[in-house]
């Protein structure tokens, strides 16, 4: 597969989650062991009771970039732990990526690092390390391209 039919083949796959078609997660960009998804935060979706964006939704970011981050190596990968350092609320109106890349692999575990961010001002709302159990392989996609 050539790199613009593994980036269509995962937004495919990744169209398939409603859950994170419902969240308003958006695929932003993928390369080889890295990749990144964003969304534009709503006030009435997004937000805990103190007006900045849900934790839950922190998570979320986060573990759906590590997912597509274990695909664009070919594989499927579900998450075994995951730490998150809150640094800065994010607040309704900005755009908020999460880019994940992978660090380490060994035998079935990918570790990943993780940061949250302002598409804009770059700004770092949190930051994360995720290790990742390979389940299945993804056919066509190289480990390396």
């Amino acid at each position: 597969m050539q790199p613009a039919e593994i980036k269509k083949f995962i937004e495919t796959r990744y169209k398939k989650s409603y859950f994170t078609q419902s969240c308003g997660i958006q695929i932003i960009d993928i390369n080889c062991g890295k990749a990144s998804v964003g969304l534009d935060l709503k006030l009435t979706k997004h937000t805990n009771l103190h007006g900045t964006m849900h934790g839950g939704l922190v998570m979320t970011l986060i573990d759906n970039a590590t997912g597509i981050t274990g695909a664009s190596i070919g594989k499927s990968v579900v998450t075994l732990s995951a730490t998150i350092d809150f640094i800065k609320g994010a607040k309704p109106g900005e755009f908020v990526l999460a880019t994940a890349e992978i660090r380490s692999i060994e035998d079935s575990i990918i570790n990943m690092v993780t940061n949250l961010y302002n598409r804009d001002t770059k700004t770092i709302f949190a930051t994360g390390m995720s290790c990742m159990f390979i389940v299945d392989k993804l056919p066509g996609i190289p480990e390396k391209w």
